[in-house]
């Protein structure tokens, strides 16, 4: 199953819960509408990491950033780089026992009003969300064969699943704090384990500028 939910032609055709699901949730306004670019993906995990990364891209809002240059760019406002290692991380992660695979459950990516919301199916093994935060590099695979597989995989563009030396994590909190985002959050419950990345600023405006003082008279 590992093998071929890694490199297989079509893993969902087999077991559909190798697949992910992805869709906007819209807030409660009276008008029905729960969801919204609601797509199911297939694949094996280079595809699955490839497509939900163009979705995650196509569905957060722009933000206009001053660069160290005094210059503005548009860029997502999520570093997509953290969102790489967050999706890359559920699915070469994910359970693939029957208590997941048997009952359906997918990997979840969910954009809510206020952040990005990544759900795997099954719970860290032995590995404390708090040991995340720290700064030293943590490796401990959920299935050793689909992460040692996953080392060899490269997406589309020729680029690495993973890199295998479990310093994703630590990149990701560098991501964000450099984006100017709160750091991410993690749950773990035993049978499932998710991370949200807020989408507000983790200053407000006054401390914005306190941080780039050097840029306010670009501002005019």
């Amino acid at each position: 199953m590992g093998g071929l939910y890694a490199m297989g032609l079509l893993p969902e055709a087999t077991f559909p819960s190798l697949a992910a699901t992805a869709a906007v949730r819209v807030s409660r306004d009276g008008s029905g509408v729960r969801t919204r670019n609601l797509k199911d993906f297939g694949g094996p995990i280079p595809l699955l990491l490839d497509e939900t990364m163009e979705w995650v891209r196509d569905n957060l809002a722009e933000e206009r950033a001053y660069t160290a240059d005094g210059h503005t760019e548009s860029r997502p406002e999520l570093p997509m780089s953290a969102v790489r290692e967050l999706l890359a991380n559920a699915f070469v992660h994910r359970d693939l026992g029957p208590n997941t695979v048997g009952t359906g459950k997918r990997v979840e990516i969910r954009v809510l009003r206020d952040r990005l919301m990544i759900k795997s199916p099954g719970g860290l093994e032995g590995l404390p969300t708090a040991q995340l935060e720290s700064t030293d590099l943590t490796k401990s695979a959920v299935n050793q064969r689909v992460y040692e597989i996953a080392k060899c995989l490269e997406t589309p563009d020729g680029r690495p699943i993973i890199e295998g030396e479990g310093g994703g994590i630590p990149e990701v909190y560098h991501a964000m704090r450099g984006a100017g985002k709160p750091d991410p959050r993690f749950f773990d419950n035993g049978v499932e384990f998710s991370v949200s990345l807020f989408r507000n600023n983790r200053y407000d405006d006054e401390e914005s500028a306190f941080r780039v003082p050097s840029l306010a008279h670009c501002r005019g």
